[in-house]
């Protein structure tokens, strides 16, 4: 955002609405999971298989959208890489 504002692509107004975009979008990321992801999760953490999430891109974006996907609590290490 701070990007788009030192440009002039965007005021604080349309910020705002931005931020309030991205906000909705994090809390429906669920959906793009594919079908039956979290059983398939559940399966292998059942059978005590140590799980590792490796994500690449902004670590903070990354972060962000890990933070929000359900899914996220059968993992035993969750790697960001840029």
């Amino acid at each position: 955002m701070e990007i788009l504002k030192e440009r002039g692509a965007i005021d604080d107004e349309k910020e705002n609405k931005l931020e309030l975009e991205i906000e909705e979008l994090m809390k429906s990321l669920d959906n793009y999971l594919f079908a039956n992801a979290e059983n398939v999760l559940k399966h292998f953490k059942k059978s005590g298989a140590e799980l590792v999430l490796m994500t690449y891109g902004d670590k903070n974006w990354q972060a962000e959208k890990v933070k929000n996907l359900s899914i996220s609590k059968y993992f035993d290490k969750i790697i960001f890489e840029e």
